[in-house]
């Protein structure tokens, strides 16, 4: 038997895709303020390879976060007519 989502739960995990958005677009500013690394730095610092070469998949994620922000806040706009 399927489980009815309540209002509360469905509430939670809105609020949790809008932090995760909130989230996301804090560290990747955070990330052009202090990560300097690029093809050409050979300092073998492996944190901020691995930070930089992520924010490609942060941003992946980021966009379908916020379409999925977008949509959901269309939907409860309509609703409230």
């Amino acid at each position: 038997m399927v489980k009815k989502v309540t209002d509360k739960e469905w509430s939670e995990y809105h609020n949790s895709k809008i932090n995760l958005k909130d989230a996301l677009e804090k560290h990747l500013e955070n990330i052009d303020k202090v990560f300097i690394y690029d093809n050409t730095n050979n300092d073998g610092d492996y944190e901020c390879e691995m930070e930089a070469q992520g924010t490609s998949l942060m941003r992946d994620i980021l966009a379908k976060v916020t379409r999925w922000k977008k949509q959901y806040d269309e939907n409860t706009e309509r609703n409230k007519l």
